[in-house]
């Protein structure tokens, strides 16, 4: 189990160069305040380099005291170690009880719902809106001489509502998830629910609360001492600076007692903001850059599709002109029954009766090949071209893999029916290809009743990718999936894009999918295009009214389902 979470860990930091740097730099930081002692034991030798009157005052920077001393014969070197060490503990006090005291109130308010949900919000909101700092100045004037943890707690009180707010939006969003309501139909106790089924998919957002609480803790306190009210006893990097002000440090040579301190706090500042970045790049793919190129991989031209019925056709894809662009994730969305499916199977060609495609062209251009028209070309033709050049992400991973087959069986079916040559290679094409999407080659000798969901629909993905095609195209690739798992799901997507180029035609109604993933967006309604454009823009200004309904449809803070 240990082993399995710090190789999830690993794969975790190893997917953001940010998150990885701002984690090195943080540890680092703390390694230097846990041996803080013996580092400020060290710079002393036989003398505490802490003690007034140590050594001579202001001497400057020199071998023997690489930062000089300050107004009180102590070395300022020590002193910058020392401190370092206060501010992690200010940092760590404040940001666990912020945290601790935000995932609790946003639980209860975002499970519970109701007038439960009414009050906390209000006393979140009402916290959130009140200066913080002068009323913590008034609090550390009022109490005098505090203690570093007084400190924690009074900065904690003006902190939590922040992560409160955040881990409560996530919640509304879990709690009416199917899976959520499949463990309330079991009898599953509230508890049960909220530890095993809701808290295992908030941990990043409880980490980036963490993060940032600690961080406000840290400036908080070095904004308390600059002005001379921290706590007493202890030395830490505002005092330091605060001491530098007040004795115009600078203008005597001794100018580490202010830039140093500084320089740390900056750095500090770095690493968690980098952390926090870090996590967002890995918990949110869409931030990642994206390969595209103005090539054209696919020309949809006046695309009519209908269902005949007793009552005469049905048109359920109408005049539909678009084009996917090479490297890009295009994004369709829409209701169900708008035609998004019934698009996939007609490029696809594998729209069954009564449906029939009544008009327009498909154009598809693969590398190193002459254009083709999908829905005109021959049956023969277009079997070369599925699966090297055109695959298909199929929606419902569960019935999608022969049961009574091995995953690398189903492997070899595909790539020995388009690729025989590579039969000497698939020892090592088929661990590789599943372990571009976080599988372990073991998964390989596994049937698919051995698999959850969310490996089945990884196993389709690199099944999919394994004769590296220039289009794929997934429909509805995360239903059914809990939200950890779409999350690795939509990450492994992205991962395909930038490891195999693949151009990406992702079909889903879940307008967060599409916010989170794709570069454009093209929406349909009631069988017809009625809006495309880059996903930034489109969220920021959707042109449409339909498009407006579909993305107010996204779960948000304070407002309650009708």
């Amino acid at each position: 189990m240990a082993m399995r979470l710090l190789t999830a860990a690993l794969r975790t930091v190893r997917r953001s160069r940010r998150l990885a740097t701002g984690l090195i730099v943080l540890g680092l930081m703390v390694l230097l305040a846990v041996f803080s002692p013996l580092i400020v034991k060290a710079i002393g030798g036989g003398t505490d380099p802490l003690e007034v009157a140590a050594y001579e005052k202001w001497l400057v920077p020199s071998p023997g005291h690489l930062l000089g001393t300050d107004q009180y014969g102590r070395d300022v070197l020590a002193m910058v170690v020392s401190a370092m060490s206060v501010s992690l503990q200010i940092g760590a006090i404040a940001g666990v009880i912020s945290t601790v005291v935000g995932v609790i109130v946003a639980f209860v308010a975002g499970y519970k719902g109701g007038w439960v949900d009414g009050i906390l919000s209000t006393f979140t909101g009402i916290l959130l809106v009140i200066p913080t700092f002068p009323l913590l100045i008034a609090l550390s004037a009022y109490a005098k001489d505090v203690s570093l943890f007084q400190v924690g707690v009074m900065i904690s009180i003006f902190s939590w509502p922040f992560a409160a707010k955040t881990i409560r939006s996530q919640v509304l969003s879990l709690r009416s998830r199917p899976y959520v309501d499949l463990a309330r139909v079991t009898k599953a106790r509230d508890l049960e629910i909220i530890f095993t089924e809701l808290l295992p998919n908030l941990l990043p957002f409880i980490g980036v609360g963490f993060a940032s609480s600690a961080l406000g803790a840290i400036f908080g306190l070095v904004g308390l001492e600059v002005i001379g009210l921290g706590p007493g006893g202890v030395i830490d990097l505002g005092q330091i600076i605060f001491s530098a002000i007040s004795t115009g440090a600078l203008t005597l040579g001794a100018w580490p007692m202010f830039v140093v301190p500084i320089g740390l706090l900056t750095l500090l500042f770095a690493a968690l903001n980098m952390v926090n970045i870090g996590l967002e790049e890995v918990y949110n793919p869409r931030r990642e850059e994206s390969p595209v190129s103005d090539e054209t991989v696919l020309e949809i031209s006046g695309l009519e599709v209908k269902y005949a019925t007793n009552r005469g056709d049905v048109t359920a894809v109408e005049g539909l002109d678009l084009a996917v662009r090479r490297g890009e994730i295009l994004g369709i969305a829409g209701e169900s029954g708008s035609g998004k499916s019934t698009l996939a199977v007609a490029l696809l060609r594998l729209l069954k009766p009564p449906g029939r495609v009544t008009a327009g062209s498909a154009l598809f251009h693969p590398k190193g090949r002459s254009p083709v028209d999908l829905l005109k070309v021959s049956g023969e033709e277009l079997r070369v071209l599925r699966w090297s050049a055109l695959s298909y992400l199929p929606q419902g991973s569960m019935s999608s893999l022969n049961p009574v087959m091995r995953i690398q069986d189903q492997f070899r079916d595909v790539i020995l029916e388009h690729a025989p040559d590579r039969k000497p290679v698939l020892g090592e094409l088929i661990p590789r290809l599943l372990g571009q999407v976080g599988l372990e080659p073991r998964v390989a000798r596994m049937y698919p009743h051995e698999l959850s969901g969310g490996m089945k629909q990884r196993v389709l993905m690199a099944i999919c990718v394994a004769l590296e095609p220039d289009l794929v195209i997934a429909d509805e690739p995360t239903t059914a999936l809990d939200v950890t798992i779409q999350r690795v799901i939509l990450q492994s997507l992205a991962d395909l894009r930038a490891d195999f180029g693949v151009t990406l035609m992702v079909i889903s109604h879940d307008m967060g999918v599409h916010a989170q993933l794709v570069d454009r967006v093209a929406v349909m309604y009631d069988g017809r295009l009625v809006e495309v454009g880059d996903v930034r823009q489109v969220f920021k200004d959707p042109r449409h009214d339909y498009t407006r309904e579909l993305i107010e449809s996204i779960p948000r803070v304070g407002r309650r389902a009708s």
